[in-house]
């Protein structure tokens, strides 16, 4: 007497492709998921960038001057010393 279906071993066909078309609507709704995740994160950056040009009125994170400001001479001398001074910090250990 041949039997069918779980007392075989074997599933029926019908359960298989039930089986299949629950993997693939997995797989599809995992890969929206994924999708939406990215698109809401994209949008969190872009309303925080507006927040931050409202809240400082300004359309640019930090504001810097075209040009670089010429040191003082006593400038130049303090950063000369403190360079020295931690010279031998940055020196590669043996």
């Amino acid at each position: 007497m041949a039997t069918t279906g779980y007392l075989s071993g074997h599933p029926p066909a019908r359960c298989r492709e039930t089986q299949m078309s629950e993997l693939l609507l997995g797989v599809l709704a995992f890969i929206v998921r994924a999708i939406t995740f990215a698109l809401d994160v994209a949008v969190f950056i872009s309303d925080t960038k507006r927040l931050s040009r409202w809240v400082t009125g300004s359309s640019t994170f930090a504001a810097v001057p075209a040009e670089a400001k010429i040191m003082t001479p006593a400038a130049k001398r303090a950063l000369a010393e403190a360079e020295q001074r931690n010279h031998f910090l940055y020196l590669p250990r043996k």
